[in-house]
């Protein structure tokens, strides 16, 4: 998410186009992929100098991208200005609240405001460690990114709800649970698992519903995972899958 945060800093390629997509940015063409879509956009505004290349994969793709600092920030103005982003970094961007409510989305980073702003955005980045639970998640969301976060339990009844959500991503402590595959819009799922285990340690199990998400298009997770066969009575959809 380092694109948000700095020019500097990188953002994969992969990622940008997973964002894009569930923003509802890529327009479908055919005989192509949303994937592919999204890759041409990106090689249109790197030809244009408005994206730079940061590194390149062995074939000669972009792997990871940047902005240059002075568009950044004119970036950042423009979306401020027309009330589709924010960037959160304390309290003291939270003044203008009544401003803050008519924006599309925000990237936050401080979680401590997000309780209190969650509630009028449609995509949130949280680039802060913090330790906490989530609160007043509404059924508009469609973009959660949350890696750094670390919950004590899996906000089962909150997420439950968000009925539109397309990208999440978190860090885990616990098992997960299969709520997180009835989510009937999601695309892509970044699981992070902060447990400490040992070689004797058994890779824990995806729940038997990850079968029937069927608008999953990337799953991908940091530690081993054991994957259950479905059994003869599971529908499988998992039409849209391509990474796993």
């Amino acid at each position: 998410m380092g694109a948000f945060q700095g020019g500097g800093l990188e953002i994969e390629s992969q990622s940008l186009a997973r964002l894009w997509i569930a923003e509802g940015f890529i327009i479908p063409k055919y005989s192509k992929s949303l994937e592919e879509a999204a890759e041409e956009y990106l090689k249109d505004l790197i030809d244009r100098s408005l994206v730079l290349t940061a590194r390149k994969r062995f074939n000669g793709k972009v792997k990871t991208c940047r902005l240059h600092d002075m568009l950044l920030e004119f970036c950042i103005k423009q979306a401020r200005k027309e009330k589709f982003l924010e960037v959160i970094k304390d309290s003291k961007d939270c003044e203008e609240e009544e401003d803050m409510k008519k924006s599309r989305k925000k990237v936050l980073g401080n979680f401590l405001q997000l309780e209190r702003m969650i509630g009028h955005v449609g995509s949130v980045f949280i680039a802060k460690h913090s330790r906490t639970a989530l609160l007043n998640l509404k059924l508009l969301l469609f973009i959660l990114y949350m890696i750094p976060l670390r919950f004590d339990s899996f906000p089962v009844d909150q997420l439950s709800k968000l009925l539109l959500l397309k990208y999440l991503a978190f860090t885990a402590s616990f098992e997960l649970p299969a709520v997180v595959f009835r989510l009937p819009k999601l695309q892509t799922l970044i699981i992070n698992d902060s447990r400490i285990r040992s070689d004797t340690t058994p890779a824990p199990a995806l729940p038997h519903d990850f079968w029937q998400s069927m608008n999953l298009r990337h799953l991908q997770l940091q530690e081993a995972h054991y994957l259950p066969p479905p059994s003869e009575f599971t529908e499988v959809k998992l039409i849209y899958l391509q990474t796993l």
